[in-house]
């Protein structure tokens, strides 16, 4: 089986590594230089938990995904990970704690739930929390490295046979007559451009799905409430000399009291101590098919205002930060598997914020499916053809 794998991100590094793995024939484009900023990787680092309160099926696939990067640091010889442990706050009854708890409750996850004075005690990072708030504390949960796991993916993949195309955009994607399909592509820095054929086309390109799907799949795109948005990631100036160590302040999600969702993580072991990683949530819609769009004060004040509120010695100075770009769909949760009936076309997107921390696992999972017919993941939540008349004849 020929494959070609559109994107080479976090997922589609993962799904690369995968089929190569499986013995298919490999082709992969980026229109960049992964791993780089232009999508939804940006920021350097991202939370890995199990504790998925985003879907009840996600923790089967974050387990997985845990167990190949444990696979991929022995392969490759890097450092893919910083097991920190990671928390979930918030309101007893809010959404973030609730889902936690559930999702631990559910599938017997190892946490701690913790209540305010002994999250206060043990977290110096969290010496404000309120009172009535809860922490949810997974030991297992730890900080990835976001270049290190898509070099790696991408290592491996050319190690086991596929072959990368990177600075390559695609400009016309067509299902055959006779079945299988075709890709022409163009050099973003060069005179460079080449036409490829291949039984499968994998989309995994992340802003770029909706673009390469609306001619393939409109209905889908429209369904799906497919858009680009951006959120910042951000990196503050601490007050105190010894900073706020990864210990102190473990990778986490916290909701406040207003419902926003704040997160970040400590500083890293060998990094300057005086740098932390703090955000707010909030996602500005973007045009389809633009640029990264430029980190302006209006995009650092939440952060910039709330820092110093939320986390002591933290100061309202910023360090740096860019903005991240990532796709999102109408339910908030991916989309992966075939578009049209014939399996020609499938895609794996709708990243809505969380998909970095299943990246391997989806991998997998597309890998199994496309080359065995089927696959042991749980992702039938997460296939097209939920929306309805959207998957099409082709």
């Amino acid at each position: 089986m020929r494959v070609i794998v559109v994107g080479l991100g976090a997922w589609g590094a993962h799904i690369a590594w995968r089929l190569a793995r499986r013995g298919a024939d490999v082709v992969g484009l980026d229109r960049h230089a992964p791993p780089h900023g232009f999508g939804s990787s940006g920021g350097a680092t991202r939370m890995f938990r199990t504790a998925c309160l985003e879907h009840p099926d996600l923790v089967q696939v974050a387990r997985r995904s845990d167990e190949l990067w444990r696979e991929l640091a022995d392969r490759s010889g890097r450092r893919l990970r910083v097991s920190s442990g990671g928390m979930l706050l918030g309101p007893a009854d809010g959404p973030v704690v609730t889902g936690a708890r559930q999702a631990a409750q559910r599938h017997g996850l190892p946490v701690e739930v913790l209540d305010a004075a002994a999250t206060r005690r043990r977290f110096r990072g969290h010496a404000t929390l309120p009172e009535d708030h809860l922490a949810v504390f997974e030991p297992e949960a730890a900080l990835l490295d976001v270049d290190q796991v898509i070099s790696g993916a991408l290592e491996q993949a050319r190690a086991a046979g596929a072959r990368l195309l990177t600075g390559a955009g695609v400009q016309a994607v067509e299902r055959r007559a006779g079945g299988g399909v075709r890709v022409e592509w163009v050099g973003q820095e060069s005179s460079a451009t080449g036409v490829l054929e291949a039984d499968v086309l994998v989309l995994a390109a992340g802003v770029g799905n909706a673009g390469l799907l609306a001619p393939l799949a409109p209905e889908l795109v429209e369904a799906a409430g497919w858009r680009t948005v951006a959120m910042p990631m951000t990196f503050l100036r601490v007050g105190d000399p010894d900073g706020l160590s990864i210990g102190d302040l473990p990778v986490f999600m916290r909701e406040l009291e207003d419902g926003r969702v704040v997160w970040g993580h400590g500083v890293l072991p060998g990094a300057d101590p005086s740098v932390v990683k703090l955000g707010v949530e909030a996602a500005t819609p973007v045009p389809p098919g633009s640029g990264v769009p430029d980190l302006t004060s209006h995009d650092w004040a939440p952060v910039l205002e709330q820092g110093p509120l939320t986390f002591p010695g933290v100061r309202a100075e910023p360090v740096s930060g860019t903005m991240c770009r990532y796709d999102r769909t109408r339910d908030g949760q991916f989309v992966i598997g075939p578009v049209d009936h014939e399996r020609l076309v499938w895609v794996a997107g709708g990243c809505n914020a969380h998909g970095f921390k299943h990246s391997a696992g989806i991998g997998d999972a597309v890998a199994e499916w496309l080359v065995d017919g089927y696959t042991t993941m749980p992702v039938d939540a997460f296939r097209p053809d939920r929306f309805a008349d959207a998957v099409v004849g082709g």
